[in-house]
């Protein structure tokens, strides 16, 4: 994707650049981070069966262990956060990266109204911006430029 019809919007680099740039994509403001963080958390704590076997054993001792450090500011997000994000958010999250194609991350269930959340992440920094429309409007891609990323339902 060319980001000639996008700006970046720098984001807090503090640990919670995930949940504040998922933030500034909902409401325009990285402030509701800490709220986000814990209504991901809750949902994935609801639905431990569907996502605690795809917890990072390398990072994480146990579900346990997952669920405390993810709750703590300055934790960075992971694959199963994103997941999470996009399902409980009902909403497309997609991941774009200098060089690469966007990865999307679908709601996991029919997405009548398309909505889309767009993050730049930066591999070297481990750091994710916020993109939007030159005009500031809610930027909006055709998902066949991406690449679906494959996971499991939460039915």
């Amino acid at each position: 994707m060319s980001y000639s019809n996008a700006t970046i919007r720098q984001i807090v680099s503090d640990g919670n650049c995930y949940f504040r740039a998922v933030s500034d994509q909902l409401s325009g403001s990285q402030e509701g981070h800490i709220v986000l963080r814990a209504l991901i958390i809750d949902f994935i704590s609801q639905n431990r069966q569907k996502f605690e076997p795809y917890i990072d054993r390398e990072h994480f001792s146990s579900w346990e262990d997952f669920l405390y450090r993810m709750r703590q500011h300055g934790t960075f997000a992971d694959g199963t956060i994103i997941v999470a994000s996009a399902i409980s958010l009902r909403k497309q999250v997609i991941i774009h990266a200098c060089g690469q194609r966007p990865v999307l991350f679908q709601p996991g269930f029919p997405n009548t109204n398309h909505d889309q959340i767009h993050l730049l992440y930066d591999s070297n920094s481990l750091h994710y911006n916020s993109l939007w429309s030159i005009d500031g409007t809610k930027l909006h891609i055709d998902t066949s430029e991406c690449i679906l990323f494959e996971y499991y339902r939460i039915t």
